[in-house]
């Protein structure tokens, strides 16, 4: 029988986009236990979930229920290792893998990873692609950085950060017009659950 891979979520959001404070919401659902986040370095999780033991060199168990992996490779490698670990024992099991990118990457390098790399679609199987998108500054923003409009673009799931500062209609349009087929999450544990499941949290 072969193994169910592990579905591989895409995290993407420029810098002070509320990317992390989205994160650490969608941790907190129960439904999101046992679930790898891979960031840069762990110095910078920036996740407000408590850090209850070190596992391994580059991976952290949180309280959620989740643990913590610093990418200190080719993501491939990260990717192969965490699923060598998990096969051996050495760390908890975990259900799925969210990729959180550093605000200014290009996610399509990523993606060719995650999608055509052996090591990588041998236990794992993409799922989506997240992205933050902040009320209060992206529009604002485009023009100087082009990466805004290339995550915008690329994401199947968006979630508009910081509507307690800015009125997010602007950025309600600018998603309609630019990116039609992406879904528009109002949930964050949402973003990264596999459809079938959470479809209700759907925003029409």
């Amino acid at each position: 029988m072969t193994a169910e891979k592990t579905p591989v979520f895409l995290l993407t959001g420029f810098l002070g986009s509320g990317k992390t404070t989205l994160l650490n919401k969608a941790l907190k659902d129960p439904a999101l236990a046992n679930t790898a986040v891979v960031v840069n370095e762990l110095g910078e999780i920036g996740l407000d979930n408590v850090v209850i033991a070190q596992a391994t060199d580059n991976v952290v168990l949180l309280d959620a229920g989740c643990l913590c992996c610093a990418n200190t490779g080719a993501l491939h490698e990260t990717l192969a290792d965490l699923d060598g670990r998990r096969a051996r024992g050495e760390i908890p099991r975990f259900e799925r893998v969210i990729i959180e990118t550093s605000g200014a990457a290009d996610p399509a390098p990523l993606l060719n990873v995650l999608l055509g790399h052996p090591l990588v679609t041998a236990a794992y199987a993409f799922e989506a692609t997240v992205c933050a998108i902040d009320a209060q500054h992206f529009l604002a923003s485009r023009s100087e950085y082009p990466e805004l409009d290339k995550q915008a673009a690329i994401a199947e799931r968006i979630y508009v950060t910081k509507r307690d500062l800015a009125d997010p209609s602007a950025a309600f349009d600018f998603v309609k017009h630019f990116n039609a087929e992406a879904e528009v999450l109002d949930t964050p544990a949402a973003l990264f659950s596999t459809w079938g499941k959470e479809k209700k949290y759907k925003v029409s």
